[in-house]
């Protein structure tokens, strides 16, 4: 099964985004940004490259649910993503996120 792929008007005509890629791990804590393993470089959602490569849901592999920020199995997978939900191979967690912390004054 293959992921509904989103694209954008580009100067070559509609080009699909990172979103839908199979080498993108977007962030747990800010979902437009992520992580492209292929590039080896932080990306926003609607960023494209020529390396895009669609996201098939397989058996035996489980998937990072962003729109309930879990992990499920290939069994779940297929109903979470007839839901809408947005599906990945992975989320990206930045190891300094921790320093993020907002105190209230």
């Amino acid at each position: 099964m293959v992921l509904n792929v989103l694209q954008k008007r580009g100067p070559r005509g509609l080009v699909a985004v990172c979103m839908n890629c199979r080498y993108w791990r977007p962030s747990p804590h800010y979902p437009y940004a992520g992580y492209c393993i292929l590039h080896g470089k932080v990306t926003l959602e609607d960023d494209s490259c020529s390396m895009h490569s669609p996201l098939r849901l397989k058996r035996n592999q489980f998937y990072w649910c962003s729109s309930c920020k879990t992990r499920v199995s290939s069994e779940e997978a297929g109903a979470h993503a007839s839901q809408g939900h947005k599906l990945y191979l992975g989320a990206y967690v930045e190891k300094d996120v921790r320093e993020e912390i907002y105190d209230a004054f």
